[in-house]
Parts: C-alpha cells; sequence; structure tokens
C-alpha cells in the first residue's frame, strides 16, 4: 500500500531536495522534513475513504444496506474528485526554546474514474475496477516545496479484509 510520505518525498532524495528547498539552514530544515514526513506516514487511500464516508454515491449505499445483511448494492461512478488538505504547525526550537512555529499545508486532490464496487450491510466489501490519480502540493508558510502526481488501481491499494465500514 502507498503511503501519503511515499507520495509527496517518493524517497530520501525528495526529502532531502524538499529540505533544500525550504531553508538556507539545510541541518533545521531537514529536521523540518523528517517531522513532516512521520506525519504523513498514513495510506493514501486512507484519505480517499474518509472522502467515501463523509459524501458519495458509496454511503448512500452504506446507508440503504446497512442493517439488511442480505442487502447488496453495485455502484458504478464514472468520475469524481475527492479534495483534501492537512495542515501541520511545527515548533522550531533553537537551544531548548521556540524560535518559530512552521505552518505546512499538504494538499491532495483525488480523482476517482471507473469505480465498479460492492456495498453490502453498509461496508464496501469488493472493488471489482476503478482508478484513481492523485495530485499532491506540499507547501510550507505559502511556498509549493514538493508537487507530484501519480496513478493507482483501486484493487491493488484498498484493503478490503471483512469490509470497509462507511458508516459509523
Amino acid at each position: 500500500m502507498t503511503t501519503v510520505r511515499e507520495l509527496v518525498f517518493g524517497d530520501a532524495a525528495g526529502e532531502v531536495r524538499a529540505a533544500e528547498k525550504l531553508a538556507h539552514d539545510v541541518s533545521i530544515s531537514r529536521a523540518v522534513v523528517s517531522k513532516v514526513s512521520e506525519a504523513l506516514e498514513f495510506e493514501v487511500s486512507d484519505v480517499l475513504v474518509w472522502g467515501w464516508k463523509t459524501r458519495s454515491v458509496l454511503l448512500a449505499a452504506a446507508r440503504e444496506t446497512h442493517g439488511r445483511p442480505q442487502a447488496m448494492r453495485r455502484v458504478v461512478l464514472k468520475t469524481y474528485t475527492v479534495p483534501w488538505d492537512y495542515e501541520m504547525r511545527l515548533d522550531i526550537l533553537l537551544n531548548g526554546a521556540r524560535a518559530t512555529t512552521m505552518t505546512l499545508v499538504l494538499t491532495l486532490l483525488l480523482e476517482v474514474s471507473a469505480l465498479a464496487a460492492v456495498v453490502q450491510n453498509g461496508l464496501l466489501t469488493r472493488i471489482d475496477a476503478g482508478r484513481y490519480r492523485v495530485e499532491a502540493v506540499l507547501k510550507a508558510e505559502g511556498q509549493a516545496l514538493i508537487r507530484n502526481e501519480r496513478e493507482f488501481e483501486l484493487v491493488q491499494e484498498l484493503k478490503l479484509g471483512g469490509g470497509i465500514p462507511l458508516i459509523s
């Protein structure tokens, strides 16, 4: 499964490039990028599932089938977009005292296309087809540090297990 960190930075070299763009003091900027990298260690597909839980045809199907184990609904979507922003504030300490606070914002735009899924008893139980494209932009104090874009196959990126709950 692909993490947001992998999407944004790629590898350690991507983190170094971001640190170099961030500040003239590379030791401070590497520490900042390291903290951001740790914060982004979650799966891209988790953002997609969050979008489905807050608004989507999948959510409507989950409500229709919830509490009815035999009810099943096949959902087919042509294309839709899930925007997501994640803001981080990091205190920069020098000799144990806060020197400044830095604001970083990660913006993800997930565009899902050709989704064919099955919802049963309020759970996403099967993905038959679909893919999503993600655009990621990481900004520090309004300055873009990294821009990246990738495409994923939903079948490979989502762990369904016994199903993903779409409603509480």
